[in-house]
């Protein structure tokens, strides 16, 4: 009896063992940009401007476009609506932050090791009953947004629901 009561203990120690160095594994292989490489994805993101001092040709339209996401921000007060230039690295969170950044509204978030949790956008902030939920092209995000990838031609909508 004593034995079994050993084997199980000895058991389930190696158990709680495993699944903590696999747990401590996931965390180390998380990637983590080096200052340059954040810097870089920085500049990839930004604003297309809306007006211009030349006429937009066709070809131009085509181009701005075809490397654009919609971003559109529904809170308590009127939709706001910017055309956002990706890069290869764009994801939902830096696109929104990128466009808090010029057109001066603030966003306010925490990081956990899940990712990025959007607390405040402009001066409406989660409650006990709100949040901000992003929808990349009218799907709710299945994960968190720093994580989620968009692409070329992709609606990127937070809601305040």
């Amino acid at each position: 009896m004593i034995k079994l009561k050993k084997f199980i203990c000895f058991s389930a120690g190696l158990v709680l063992l495993a699944g903590g160095l696999l747990f401590v594994f996931q965390l180390s292989n998380r990637q983590v940009l080096s200052e340059p490489e954040a810097k870089q994805t920085a500049e990839d993101i930004a604003v297309v401007a809306g007006e211009s001092n030349q006429p937009a040709t066709d070809i131009d339209q085509a181009e701005t476009a075809a490397k654009s996401v919609k971003l559109i921000i529904k809170g308590k007060k009127e939709p706001l609506q910017y055309e956002v230039e990706i890069g290869d690295k764009s994801d939902a969170f830096n696109i929104l932050k990128k466009a808090g950044e010029i057109n001066n509204f603030s966003v306010k978030y925490s990081d956990s090791a899940f990712g990025v949790f959007v607390e405040q956008i402009g001066d409406t902030a989660n409650s006990d009953t709100e949040f901000w939920l992003y929808y990349l092209n009218d799907q709710a995000g299945k994960v968190a947004s720093d994580r989620q990838a968009v692409k070329s031609g992709d609606k990127v909508e937070w809601r305040y629901e």
